[in-house]
């Protein structure tokens, strides 16, 4: 009697072991069709102010370029992507955002052209860091006047122990990471060296 008892109990225990096995590789199956896509990029107030109080004018955005190559995969679940444009011409673009928002830009006839390259760009979800995720940045600006800058960013949010959600933060993060190095690089020195 106490044999079949045992017997029962370990059945039902690799019953619910073989369960949770394939519980979690249908959920693996299943969030690798998601594509995790970061917001349109918001203007920042206080990088709106910087532009506006450095008094730049006429000012066009040339090429951007990634000189690394950028590992979209998130936890093996699916990619932080862009749909209709590459990290290059996300950065690109969200920097156009910000110079037209502050009066400064001009397709038509720039006084300076500023191009990038992105040097550097990955991500972090967490897993090993207690949960927290970081976007590193490494950027440098060129100006048609000769003159040059390099900047990195590192920016810390908050992740999640569940892939989805970490990767759906690790997208929200973007939008905020590129706020910030704009933010840095507004408030140098060496970025008004960049129009004079």
């Amino acid at each position: 009697m106490l044999n079949t008892i045992s017997e029962n109990n370990m059945k039902n225990t690799l019953n619910h072991f073989v369960f949770i096995v394939i519980l979690f590789f249908t959920e693996v199956f299943l969030a690798g069709c998601i594509t995790f896509t970061p917001s349109q990029y918001g203007h920042s107030l206080e990088n709106n102010y910087l532009l506006k109080k450095s008094n730049i004018k006429n000012v066009r955005v040339g090429k951007f370029t990634l000189e690394n190559s950028y590992r979209n995969l998130c936890r093996a679940i699916g990619p932080i992507d862009f749909h209709d444009q590459n990290i290059a011409t996300y950065i690109k673009n969200s920097l156009i955002y910000e110079f037209k928002l502050a009066g400064i830009y001009n397709e038509i006839s720039p006084a300076v052209i500023i191009t990038g390259k992105i040097n550097d760009i990955s991500f972090s979800s967490g897993v090993r860091n207690g949960f927290t995720g970081t976007w590193f940045i490494d950027l440098t600006l060129n100006s048609s006047n000769g003159k040059s800058m390099n900047i990195s960013e590192q920016y810390i949010f908050r992740s999640d122990f569940i892939a989805d959600t970490a990767c759906h933060n690790v997208a929200t993060a973007l939008p905020e990471a590129v706020s910030s190095i704009f933010n840095k690089t507004f408030g140098s020195d060496e970025f008004l060296a960049l129009f004079n």
